[in-house]
């Protein structure tokens, strides 16, 4: 509870300096790379690098060498929120922990060809590499709300389009409800029958439901198929996998959704009463496009 109730706190820092924030619009090419969406930035010393797109990050992050010679505002004393030296986010499923440096505006931040000024963000010591790939940060929802439109698109070349509006009635996709839970994109639905809560996560290479949502769903772990993974800190944890599920979002229905079994810390920050169901990349893959609108609290599926 002690983690949760300081990264509300840091949320609500950091986006009380992006309520003005210049809106951005336009196309963002994305790389797929062992499951991750990969955007391409470049770094203060003129090297290629990347941000890790996640919906399951409030606040964008960087680490202190993208930061630059940006001022960095320290942790002041125990009362700052800031003051806990460690930020976890969900990127990889079972997240990364890593050391808070402290907070800052940047001036301008260019990630995959579009341009985001005053970008108030939090500013990590370091980032681990993803496919040997650099990490300058981790861009956020945070950033994806500068325009009121977010649409993924998969398949070959993956990319990003943020707009102003979205188009109507297209044939074939589906329109449901979304919520944003602690900063997280959600959607109501059901699995093998019974409620559940479906939580987007494009900094996941997969998808992932905790042992309650196991019990509540009727779901069930494949023999013999526990594993020991490496998450990006560099820890061995160990899942297993669960039998494919039939899910549905809205009036979409999926049959033979992949899933794991692991507890993911991102499950322990949502509500008690919720049924959670992580939809990483191997679930989008299956997808034309998914969009996100905000003023209208809504997500659009279009399967392929």
């Amino acid at each position: 509870m002690k983690r949760t109730a300081v990264l509300a706190a840091i949320f609500a820092l950091l986006f009380a300096g992006t309520a003005v924030a210049q809106s951005v619009y336009g196309e963002m090419t994305l790389s797929r790379e062992d499951g991750y969406l990969l955007a391409e930035t470049v770094m203060p010393d003129g090297n290629t690098a990347w941000f890790a797109v996640d919906l399951a990050v409030a606040t964008t992050a960087v680490s202190k060498a993208y930061a630059g010679t940006t001022e960095i505002k320290k942790l002041q004393s125990n009362a700052d929120p800031l003051a806990r030296p460690r930020f976890h986010t969900a990127l990889g499923g079972f997240g990364l922990s890593a050391e808070i440096v402290g907070k800052a505006k940047l001036g301008s931040m260019k990630v995959g060809g579009l341009e985001f000024t005053d970008a108030s963000v939090v500013v990590l010591d370091d980032m681990p590499a993803i496919a040997g790939k650099p990490i300058a940060g981790v861009f956020g929802t945070d950033m994806l709300r500068r325009a009121e439109i977010a649409l993924f698109t998969f398949g070959d070349s993956p990319r990003l389009m943020l707009k102003s509006r979205a188009r109507k009635n297209v044939t074939g996709a589906v329109d449901c409800p979304m919520n944003l839970v602690k900063g997280y994109v959600m959607a109501a639905g059901t699995m093998n029958g019974q409620k559940a809560d479906f939580l987007f996560d494009t900094g996941s290479p997969a998808s992932y439901i905790p042992v309650k949502t196991v019990r509540a769903t009727g779901a069930a772990a494949v023999p013999g198929s526990t594993q020991n993974i490496t998450t990006l800190d560099g820890k061995s944890v160990t899942v297993r996998q669960a039998e494919n599920a039939a899910v549905t979002i809205g009036e979409a229905e999926f049959e033979d959704v992949p899933l794991h079994i692991g507890e993911l810390p991102v499950f322990s920050t949502l509500p008690d009463s919720s049924v959670p169901v992580l939809l990483g990349n191997d679930f989008f893959t299956r997808m034309q496009s998914v969009q996100f609108n905000f003023p209208d609290n809504t997500v659009r599926l279009m399967p392929q």
